[in-house]
């Protein structure tokens, strides 16, 4: 079996993608192969108007003055934006996951822990009943010692806090 993209040109002149399908089988000592040609034309337009959406909005993240972070649900942070690094500074490597960030971002234990409760209480509340989640102001750690007040909030993008979700530090030190 081979399957191979190309494009094809109509009477017109007018080309369009294609997607051939080959298939060999043999059959009463004969050899045979089937050619199943498709047009995939809508297929890559819609590809190619996501792959555009996906670099506005990336260009938006990346232009906002606004500090976020991407979450995905095994707890690791898979995105900052510029925003994010200016503020607090600290990198995706110096903070991977979530339980990296917690002690970074919050050293009092006491501290540490009623922010990871209240977080998880608001994210509970806003799962259960599917509403906003309720920002929460906190006093971040940044990487140079200093701290920032912040208005912290989320938002599940696909329907659910325990899949991606992005979070919103808005600072009103």
């Amino acid at each position: 079996h081979l399957s191979i993209e190309t494009q094809h040109r109509r009477k017109d002149g007018r080309y369009y993608e294609v997607e051939v399908n080959i298939s060999g089988v043999e059959w009463a000592d004969q050899y045979y192969l089937f050619c199943l040609h498709h047009d995939i034309t809508a297929r890559k337009q819609s590809e190619v108007a996501l792959r555009e959406s996906e670099a506005r909005f990336r260009a938006i993240i990346e232009a906002s003055p606004i500090p976020y972070a991407l979450n995905d649900e095994h707890f690791n942070i898979t995105y900052l934006n510029p925003a994010f690094v200016r503020t607090f500074g600290y990198t995706l490597q110096d903070i991977p996951t979530i339980a990296d960030w917690w002690p970074k971002a919050y050293p009092d234990p006491a501290y540490q822990q009623q922010i990871i409760t209240d977080w998880m209480a608001h994210m509970a509340k806003a799962e259960r009943e599917k509403q906003t989640f309720e920002p929460i102001e906190a006093n971040i750690r940044c990487k140079d010692g200093e701290t920032r007040t912040a208005l912290v909030a989320a938002e599940p993008l696909n329907g659910s806090f325990h899949e991606l979700h992005v979070v919103s530090f808005f600072d009103i030190t």
